[in-house]
């Protein structure tokens, strides 16, 4: 069994867990920087995937005797996957080399103090599910800063009876900054999506699913119907001109839709 001063980290068992419990370190939080830098690049978000899977699986983030065909068995991979995606993270400097020779692979620390994403509702089970959890992760990020947004506009135009004066005043602050008068959620298109993930419909419709069933967001679909035969052409002309609306024509039946908005679990 390796030591310690072998690796070159803290190899220690913790001492505060009971004996008989087995102890596992959970990855819960991703430095948002990081995040936010490397959502849009596929081979990074690839990278990440295989990141967060063995910092969740390795309680010490040290794989010992590392070699690319140990790892991608580890991880369930290919070789060849295996290798791009340490060399990406050694890209991002998230791997570093320790231990005698360098024969151990560390996976850095990827949070900070304070602007992280969390990961407690990804699925960590294989490399795939974590992959899928990072980029469905996007939607979440969004709408929680929606959500967080429209509590600051609420507490600057109707403040509920005690809230403090300084919150008040902040949130005031935090409207005239960015010239908010109300707050109208006009939902994220797939257009926008795909185009933060650099990936295709097909792989959104994965993600937005992958969301869904794992609990992180709950989807709501606006689609209104118009029939020309019945004269009411005016007030699809009226609706199809507001923002983020789309229309679509098939035997005199107008489809027009919003884009999907969402609710956090």
């Amino acid at each position: 069994m390796r030591t310690s001063k072998e690796v070159g980290v803290d190899l220690k068992p913790r001492l505060d867990i009971p004996f008989g419990v087995f102890y596992c370190i959970e990855m819960r939080k991703l430095s948002k920087a990081i995040y936010n830098n490397n959502i849009g690049d596929r081979h990074a978000v690839k990278a990440l995937a295989l990141f967060v899977f063995v910092k969740e699986n390795k309680p010490t983030s040290v794989f010992t005797d590392y070699t690319i065909t140990a790892l991608a068995k580890f991880a369930s991979l290919s070789r060849n996957t295996t290798r791009n995606r340490i060399k990406k993270l050694e890209e991002m400097g998230l791997v570093e080399r320790v231990g005698k020779n360098g024969q151990h692979l560390l996976f850095k620390r990827a949070r900070v103090k304070c602007a992280n994403v969390n990961l407690s509702k990804i699925n960590k089970d294989n490399v795939k599910n974590i992959e899928l959890g990072l980029k469905a992760l996007l939607i979440y990020e969004v709408q929680r800063s929606k959500e967080w947004t429209k509590q600051r506009v609420y507490q600057a135009t109707n403040p509920k009876a005690g809230t403090p004066l300084k919150v008040v005043k902040r949130a005031i602050r935090f409207c005239h900054k960015r010239s908010i008068t109300e707050f109208v959620d006009r939902g994220i298109s797939w257009n926008t999506i795909a185009k933060r993930l650099g990936c295709g419909f097909g792989k959104v419709a994965q993600v937005i699913m992958y969301g869904e069933q794992n609990k992180m967001f709950v989807r709501h679909c606006h689609i209104k119907h118009f029939d020309f035969a019945l004269g009411r052409a005016q007030e699809y002309v009226e609706y199809s001109d507001e923002k983020n609306l789309f229309a679509t024509k098939k035997n005199n039946n107008v489809y027009s839709f919003a884009c999907n908005t969402y609710s956090l679990c």
